[in-house]
C-alpha cells in the first residue's frame, strides 16, 4: 500500500493506481519489528516447613507495553526486488506503531500475552499426623488486557483478518483505543487433603482428594472483543481448564 500525506491513512486497496505494485494482488507475509517492554517487580515471602507446616507468598506488580512495527513504504530497487524505505510523514493511530499496554488476541494461533497490572499468590502446605496432610494454593490476577478491532476494513487495506493490521476505525472516524477491553479479576483456591497408608517397608498408598476453584468464582479467559458484535466486552467460552466452575477429583497413588 501507499499511504496519503494529507490523512495519515493508506491509499484505498482498490485503487490500483494508488498501489506500489499494481501487478500484485494480496501478498501475506510476516513483518517481525514491533517491540515490547515489561517492568515488574516480584515480592516473595516464605515460612519454610517447621511445626508440621510451610507457607509462601508471593506478589508480583508490573506493566506490559508493546507496538507493531513502523510501516516503511515498499517499492522495487533498480535490481527489481523488493525494498522498503521510510515513509517521511507521520501515520494515523490505526496504521500501526502505536505504543500503548499489550493485549491478548482471542484469535486462535495467538497466544501472547496481554497486560496484567497484579498477581498474587498463596500456597501452604499443612501436616495433620496420622498420615493426613492438607495443602492449598490461592491465586489473584487483576483483570488482563485484550486486543480489540472492529473487524471491518474501513481504510480498505484489502481484507479482514488479523493480517490486514489493526482495524480500529469506527464509523464515525474515530480510532478504536488499542487493547482497550480489560477482563474481570480471577480469584481461585484449590485445596488437597491427601492421606497416606503404610503397607508395609517402602509400600504405601495415598489416597487424594482435591477441588479446584472452591469458592467457584466465575473465571473468564476469553472475551468478545470485535466492536461491531452486540456482545463486545462480555465473556466468551474458553476451554481452558483453568477457567472452568468448581471441580472434584479423587485419586489414588501407590509407591514402593
Amino acid at each position: 500500500m501507499s499511504y496519503n500525506p494529507a490523512t495519515g491513512a493508506n491509499y484505498p486497496f482498490s485503487d490500483v493506481s494508488r498501489r506500489p505494485f499494481p501487478e500484485w494482488g494480496q501478498v501475506y507475509f510476516e513483518f517481525l519489528e514491533g517491540w515490547s517492554n515489561y517492568h515488574g517487580m516480584d515480592l516473595t515471602l516464605t515460612k519454610r516447613f517447621s511445626n508440621r507446616w510451610q507457607a509462601m507468598g508471593s506478589y508480583t506488580p508490573g506493566y506490559f507495553r508493546d507496538a507493531k512495527p513502523i510501516r516503511s513504504q515498499w517499492y522495487l530497487d533498480d535490481n527489481g526486488q523488493a525494498a522498503r524505505r521510510p515513509i517521511g510523514f507521520p501515520l494515523a493511530q490505526d496504521m500501526g506503531a502505536d505504543y500503548s499496554f499489550a493485549g491478548r488476541q482471542v484469535t486462535p494461533g495467538f497466544g501472547q500475552a496481554g497486560d496484567q497490572r497484579h498477581r498474587a499468590v498463596l500456597n501452604d502446605i499443612w501436616t495433620l499426623g496420622r498420615g493426613f496432610q492438607m495443602s492449598g494454593i490461592y491465586f489473584f490476577g487483576s483483570g488482563e488486557r485484550f486486543w480489540v478491532d472492529t473487524g471491518v476494513d474501513r481504510r480498505n487495506k484489502g481484507g479482514t483478518g488479523a493480517n490486514t493490521g489493526e482495524l480500529r476505525l469506527l464509523p464515525n472516524g474515530s480510532i478504536l483505543p488499542r487493547n482497550s477491553l480489560v477482563g474481570k479479576p480471577i480469584h481461585k483456591v484449590d485445596l488437597r487433603l491427601q492421606q497416606r497408608l503404610p503397607l508395609g517397608g517402602r509400600a504405601a498408598i495415598d489416597g487424594i482428594f482435591e477441588v479446584f476453584n472452591l469458592f467457584n468464582h466465575e473465571h473468564y479467559g476469553n472475551y468478545v472483543a470485535n466492536a461491531s458484535n452486540a456482545n463486545f466486552g462480555r465473556p466468551a467460552f474458553s476451554p481452558n481448564v483453568q477457567y472452568f466452575p468448581r471441580m472434584l477429583q479423587l485419586g489414588v497413588r501407590a509407591t514402593f
